[in-house]
Parts: structure tokens; C-alpha cells; sequence
């Protein structure tokens, strides 16, 4: 997938949706971009404490409505990429979810080579029916060690 900027003020489609591919961000770029509404800081400072909780310090992936410019999101859509998932990282990370991501608008996933299925594919579907999938939703990598 091809890897993008966004400005400041990034260019969303005539839908809302940011431009196909992924979009990187350190997490003070993103907090800026896109917690611009007090309901959008307290989504991020949700989906923060999840991944504090779990231990999690790699790269995460945002998308979903939080990523759009839809003011006012109804949860928070996070997939983490883990190159190395330990059973103790994941025993932590269902247990922040269910503490933490249910209650506060956190919808958290993991995405790893053993697993069967990549919810970032998900979150890059514009629209899907009977006769096709049509991709095109960009998707931002919020990059773990980058301010």
C-alpha cells in the first residue's frame, strides 16, 4: 500500500474520506490533525490509555470515522500491528480492551502474520455490495517512537 502525507488541513474526498493509502503520523501530528473537537480528544485519550494498559509500543493503525471529517465520530477504530505478539501481550490486551475500549469508545484489533484475517484491509473499504469491494479509504499509521 502506498505510504502518504497529509498536510495540516488534509484534502478529504467530496464524501469525507481521506485519500487512498496510508497516511503517517507521529502521535503529536495526529492529536493535532485529528482531535480537533473535545469528543475527539477524549476518544484518543481512550484509545492511548488502552495501548499504556496493554503494554503496546508499536505502530498503530487509525481508521474508520475518527479519520474522516465527520465531527463528531462515534468511536475510535484502532488496529495495532504487532511483529511480535506474545500470550502475555495479548492476556493485557483483552483485558485493557475489555476494561478500558468497550466502555469509552475504543474498537481495538490486532493485526499480525498469524492471524487469519488484517482488519487494516477492512478500514480501506469504501463500499462493498453484492458484486464488488471497492477500496480507496485512506488509513493512518500512527508510528510508534515518532513526536
Amino acid at each position: 500500500m502506498a505510504t502518504a502525507s497529509i498536510p495540516a488541513r488534509a484534502p478529504f474526498d467530496e464524501k469525507g474520506w481521506l485519500p487512498p493509502g496510508d497516511h503517517r503520523f507521529s502521535w503529536r501530528a495526529f492529536r493535532q490533525r485529528f482531535a480537533h473537537t473535545p469528543w475527539r480528544a477524549q476518544l484518543l485519550d481512550a484509545a492511548q490509555a488502552l495501548l499504556r494498559a496493554a503494554h503496546f509500543t508499536g505502530a498503530v493503525y487509525v481508521g474508520g470515522s475518527f479519520v474522516t471529517a465527520k465531527p463528531e465520530p462515534g468511536d475510535i477504530d484502532i488496529v495495532l500491528d504487532c511483529k511480535r505478539m506474545t500470550p502475555r501481550f495479548v492476556e493485557m490486551f483483552f483485558a485493557a480492551q475489555d476494561t478500558l475500549g468497550k466502555v469509552r469508545g475504543v474498537d481495538a484489533h490486532l493485526a499480525h502474520a498469524a492471524l487469519p484475517w488484517d482488519m487494516r484491509e477492512l478500514f480501506r473499504i469504501k463500499a462493498m455490495d453484492d458484486y464488488a469491494v471497492v477500496r480507496g479509504i485512506g488509513l493512518v499509521c500512527v508510528e510508534a517512537g515518532r513526536r
